[in-house]
């Protein structure tokens, strides 16, 4: 096994938001399966909003 510590492509909330926002995701015409983020951010005892982030890729018919 190895283990190895690399930098990341993409950090923090800001830039996992601007990349997710601009990506399509094929889930089967379902917004529920869309990538979210929580504001302000979930602790387990107050209410967050939720807000989808990224778009629904379009069912291509057969």
């Amino acid at each position: 096994k190895v283990c190895d510590v690399v930098h990341a492509r993409l950090e923090g909330l800001d830039g996992l938001v601007a990349h997710f926002s601009a990506s399509w995701f094929p889930c089967g015409g379902r917004k529920d399966f869309l990538p979210v983020r929580f504001e302000p951010p979930r602790d387990g005892v107050r209410w967050t909003a939720e807000h989808v982030v990224g778009h629904l890729q379009p069912r291509r018919s057969c």
